[in-house]
This record gives C-alpha cells, sequence and structure tokens, in this order.
C-alpha cells in the first residue's frame, strides 16, 4: 500500500520557527517529525511513500532523497500554489492507483493504521476518516456516523448544546482510487468542506473508523512543548537516538531507546560532554554532541538538539532548544523554544516564548 504524505503547510501558527523550514520538519525529540511518521508507517509494512510538497520542497527533499537510507521508497509531488487538502490528493493521481492511504503530514498520533485499512477494507469503504476522540470537540468539525461506522454527516465547531460526539476528524484517511475522479482538479479543494459533502450527498459510502489514540496538532508553540511533555510522560512512544543515564557526567556512545516507560531518566547521545558539577533533572534529552558547561541546570522537561552548548550557570527547564544553538553563561530559560543556530546572550532571561533567527 502507498500512503500519500501532505506535507506542504506554511506552519504560519510555528512562526518565527518555521520562516525556512516546512512544519513536517520541525524536530520532534531531536529528529524531524517526518522522519518519525515514516517509521510509523513502516511499522505498519507500508514503505511506499507520496510526499506532497509546496514549501520549501527542497528541504525535504535534500534530506530524505529516494527514502532508501529510511527503509522506504519516497517519491515526490510539488505544489506551485497550494491546492489544500483535496485539490493535492488529485494532484498526485498519476502514482495512485490502488487503495491508498492520506496523512496530514504535521498530526502527531500514534493510530493503529492497519486496524484502520482493515476496517475499510471489511465494509467496503470508499473513503475512511480516522476519528479521535476529544474532550472538548467545540474547537473542531465532529463526525456522526450510525452504528456500523458509516459517516451521517459532518457538523463544523458545534456549540456544547449541539454536540452529539466527541469524535473528531484525525487528518488520516483511507481512499479508493476511483474517488480522485470525484475531486476538481487544478484549484485549491477542502476534503473537508467540498469533498466529503459530496460524497454523502450522493450516497457513496464513507466510513469513520472512531478510536481513542494518540493525537495532537503540534501547530502552536504551546502545543509543541506540551508534545514534549506527553513524550516524557509516556503519552506517545517514540524512538529516541541515545543512551539512558541517570548520573550524565560525560558522553557516551549508546544505542536507539524507547522514551516512555519511565519518567525519570536522561537520555544523552553521542559525543556528548556535562560537566560534573552540572545538575540534570530529569526527563531530559541532551542531544549528539551537546556541551553543558559548570554549574549548568537542566530539567526537569528540556531538550537539547545536537550541538547545543549551554554555558556554566545557565538553566534550561520545559524548553527545546534546536540543533547549534549557543546558551550564554547565566542565562535562565523556561518554557522557551530556541531555533537552529541561536545565540543566546550571557545573563539572558527568556520565558514562555519562541525565538530563532531568519
Amino acid at each position: 500500500m502507498k500512503a500519500l504524505l501532505l506535507a506542504g503547510g506554511l506552519g504560519t501558527r510555528l512562526h518565527p520557527l518555521t520562516y525556512n523550514l516546512p512544519k513536517p520538519m520541525v524536530p520532534v525529540a531531536n529528529r524531524p517529525w517526518l522522519e518519525h511518521l515514516l517509521g510509523l508507517l513502516k511499522r505498519h509494512n507500508i514503505s511506499e511513500v507520496i510526499c506532497s510538497l509546496c514549501y520549501r520542497p527542497e528541504i525535504i527533499m535534500n534530506y530524505f532523497g529516494d527514502g532508501s537510507a529510511f527503509g522506504v521508497r519516497m517519491q515526490y509531488v510539488i505544489e506551485k500554489t497550494p491546492l489544500g487538502t483535496g485539490g493535492a490528493i488529485r494532484f498526485a493521481e498519476h502514482l495512485l492507483d490502488d487503495t491508498f492511504l492520506v496523512f496530514n503530514a504535521d498530526i502527531v498520533t500514534d493510530l493503529d493504521l492497519t486496524s484502520v485499512v482493515n476496517f475499510h477494507k471489511q465494509n467496503r469503504a470508499k473513503v475512511t476518516i480516522a476519528l479521535t476522540w476529544v474532550d472538548d470537540p467545540t474547537a473542531y468539525g465532529v463526525v456522526e456516523t450510525d452504528t456500523s461506522g458509516r459517516i451521517l454527516k459532518f457538523i463544523e465547531k458545534p456549540s456544547k448544546d449541539k454536540v452529539t460526539t466527541n469524535f473528531v476528524n484525525a487528518g488520516v484517511y483511507v481512499f479508493e482510487p476511483e474517488i480522485l475522479e470525484r475531486i476538481p482538479k487544478g484549484r485549491p479543494v477542502s476534503l473537508e468542506r467540498e469533498v466529503y459533502p459530496s460524497l454523502l450527498a450522493e450516497g457513496i459510502p464513507v466510513y469513520g473508523y472512531g478510536s481513542k489514540f494518540y493525537w495532537m496538532d503540534f501547530g502552536t508553540h504551546k502545543r509543541y512543548l506540551a508534545l514534549h511533555g506527553d513524550i516524557f510522560q509516556g503519552k506517545l512512544r517514540l524512538e529516541i537516538q541515545g543512551k539512558r543515564s541517570y548520573i550524565a557526567s560525560d558522553g557516551t556512545s549508546g544505542n536507539s531507546i524507547f522514551l516512555g516507560d519511565q519518567r525519570e531518566q536522561v537520555i544523552i547521545g553521542h559525543d556528548a560532554y556535562v560537566h560534573p558539577t552540572s545538575r540534570i533533572y530529569g526527563p531530559v534529552i541532551i542531544g549528539d554532541r551537546c556541551i553543558v558547561h559548570a554549574n549548568a541546570v537542566l530539567g526537569p522537561m528540556a531538550v537539547l538538539g545536537p550541538g547545543v552548548i549551554v554555558g556554566e550557570g545557565s538553566y534550561v527547564k520545559h524548553s527545546v532548544i534546536w540543533a547549534g544553538t549557543r546558551i550564554g553563561a547565566r542565562a535562565r530559560l523556561d518554557r522557551v523554544i530556541v531555533g537552529e543556530n541561536y545565540t543566546v546572550e550571557d545573563g539572558r532571561e527568556l520565558r514562555s516564548m519562541a525565538v530563532a533567527q531568519y
């Protein structure tokens, strides 16, 4: 089976972090989210991947190439202008000749893709939409189904007194190829507002696979930090590069481990150095080649990307620091996201914000 990843979004709500970076390439626990997503696909025996790109496509193409280094076969389609969720699918039709998966590439999830595909086939659906349960569906478009899972109607952002279900569209779909011709060609098209309502009106079988699973759109600074908190708390299992260490006094070589089994831990990457007088309060991820100087304090819940330098006497907590950043001496960072290759000056205090050079 092929998977079509919709990876052309601008990620404007994550600015300034995504001024020069496609949103699916934002690092999650020190790897681009798109790389984690490929791992999810592989675990469900999906190894043929098509990426639909628009903003800064060369960054994704240069990183993944033909996909062989990541255990998949990658192909690309590049939109000159954004075509929306439906238009992007139609634009890739020449590569889609059988049942295929569609995935909004900026959605973080551990959805059981095999179960979704099996459900789709068992019901002989033409489209299946993965539905996730949320506590408050009023900010989303809810999806009503009958007892078999066949979708009856979509309700966009209902008021609390009109809520009849807590299941919402999770941004993951299974399509039969004959649906492609029902998507208008050559213009922006929304699946949610145009294609799906049209299919329901025609009586075409569209089903919803409802389940409880991890799901997050990390498209804001607050959600991005919350995502890392969820990883540290074991709500989402991801493969993390590094070696687990409870007293990290210097860097050692290590293998990939799964973070999420224990809450109090430090993951330290290859060739990283942590000064013996520093204090580390797990959970913390220290990337490859990081340097943590004397009397620095890390954690709880801090992520240092590869090559980050933390100056003497500084502290970093509840923050994610991207690769190559230098944090000066006696700096204070709390609930902060720092973009790549940024310099935090000596003594600077940053709280509840995102900074990046662009």
